[in-house]
């Protein structure tokens, strides 16, 4: 009997030693999974007010003050990283259907782009944000001014945490682009091949994550 216990001692010893391991190797896991988690997937919706200039002038008459609006969503690779599209344009002039022919009604720019959400510290409040892609410039007027082009969007928003890690932020956003089609200058008496915009806005951000 003393010869038996003597032969499974050293079983017994290495069995206990592996489920000791083998409990370590969990409670290792949970830990690392919680320190890890966050929500993958964003979306959320962008308005703001702003001053927009386009290049040459006359092609929007005088218009300076534009409203903007952005839808969003995307996937979160890494915790202070974003990545998704952007949907956002900025309404130059109400359509009037009283002048449904006026090239100066119902006219604005619109924005496809692959977007860039950057928390640079993990502890603070700023969130950086990078967009580029397709824009467009668009009138209801078949008169009116129409072509395709490339646009960025860069800001910089100071975010305030919500329930569930929800996100409201202010942002500041200049945004610039060109279009395609040339325009004659009826100012400098000249054609202009490649018009372009400038803007530069105040927003309000909401940013929901699941």
């Amino acid at each position: 009997m003393a010869r038996a216990f003597k032969n499974l001692l050293p079983l017994i010893f290495i069995i206990c030693y592996n489920l000791n391991n083998y409990g370590q190797e969990i409670d290792t896991f949970k830990e690392s999974k919680q320190n890890f988690y966050w929500d993958k997937f964003y979306c959320g919706m962008e308005m703001g007010i702003g001053w927009l200039e386009l290049a040459p002038y006359h092609i929007k008459g005088n218009k300076e003050t534009s409203f903007s609006m952005a839808f969003f969503g995307g996937y979160t690779p890494v915790k202070w990283l974003q990545l998704g599209v952007s949907l956002n344009g900025y309404l130059i002039e109400s359509y009037d259907s009283y002048r449904p022919k006026d090239p100066n009604k119902g006219a604005g720019i619109s924005n496809a782009f692959i977007q860039s959400r950057i928390t640079p510290f993990e502890k603070g409040n700023l969130l950086i944000n990078l967009e580029g892609g397709l824009t467009n410039y668009w009138s209801f007027s078949t008169d009116g001014y129409q072509s395709n082009g490339i646009g960025y969007k860069i800001g910089v928003g100071y975010k305030l945490n919500m329930l569930w890690d929800n996100i409201i932020s202010i942002n500041l956003n200049y945004g610039s682009g060109k279009f395609n089609k040339g325009v004659f200058d009826q100012i400098s008496n000249r054609h202009i091949d490649n018009p372009s915009y400038k803007v530069l806005n105040l927003a309000l951000n909401g940013t929901y994550k699941f």
